[in-house]
Order: structure tokens, then sequence, then C-alpha cells
């Protein structure tokens, strides 16, 4: 695929999936992969302001696709079905899971002290992206970025 990663190529990739009948499983999940990539890169963007600190990295990437769909569809119905398809836990779950320091939790990929679980740790860290444990969510961003890029 060799659109930029913009809103307004996001959002395309959006409407075709909305219209998916006529696509095939490799395209689909090209599209899938494509709008996770915008995500983290408007995810990027997002941790180096005060505001969301205290989220994670999924949960600003749905943000930002719910904020997508809305803007295109505007329908309750259309957006959730867009959002089954793009399946942003499993596809995160794939990506982070790839991660050479994966924790080993799909649902709490990063560890920083070998003392604690992933999760209390996750819970512990009330600032996500400062610190040692921020260091660590921020490589994990990055290296999210660089990984999905070479696959497009």
């Amino acid at each position: 695929m060799l659109l930029k990663p913009t809103r307004k190529n996001a959002i395309g990739v959006l409407y075709k999936l909305s219209d998916g009948e006529n696509l095939n499983r490799t395209t689909v999940d090209q599209y899938r992969m494509f709008v996770f990539l915008y995500l983290l890169k408007e995810t990027n963007l997002v941790y180096r302001f005060k505001v969301n600190t205290c989220y994670s990295i999924c949960v600003i990437c749905q943000d930002l696709l719910k904020d997508l769909l809305f803007e295109k569809f505007q329908s309750v119905d259309k957006m959730s079905s867009i959002m089954k398809v793009i399946d942003l836990p499993s596809l995160s779950k794939w990506v982070f899971g790839n991660w050479p320091k994966f924790s080993g939790n799909s649902l709490y990929p990063i560890s920083f002290d070998n003392d604690i679980t992933p999760e209390k740790e996750f819970y512990n860290s009330h600032n996500k992206w400062v610190g040692g444990y921020g260091s660590l969510r921020k490589e994990l961003l990055n290296w999210s970025i660089e990984y999905l890029e070479g696959f497009l």
C-alpha cells in the first residue's frame, strides 16, 4: 500500500471497508493495518501533551478511531460494524505480541518491574508516558509503527 497515513487517507480506507463486499481478505487486512498505523502515528503525537497521560496506546487509538468514524458515518450501526472489521484488540495483540520486550500479557504488554505483574504496573502508573514505564510505552509505540510500516 503506497498511501501516506493521513487523516484523509484513513477516512478513505474506512469508507472502502464500509462497503467491503468486493474486497478480498488480503486487502481487508492491509486496510486494517493501514488504519492502525495511522492511529498509532496520531497516538505518537497525542502522548506528548499532558492531556490523556493516564491513557494507554489502545485507549487513545480507540478514541481516535471513534472520532474518525463519527466524522465520516455518523451512524452508530455503521460505526460499530466497521469497528468490528478493523478489530483493534486483535491487531494490537498481534503487533504488540511481536515486540521483543513483550510482557507475555496481551492486555498489558509492557513490563518494567519484574517484581509485580504487568497488570499491576499499569494500574500503579498514573501517568503512562513518563519514567521508565513511560519510556517503554513510547518504545512500544515507535516499534509498532515501524513494524506496521514493514507490512505496508
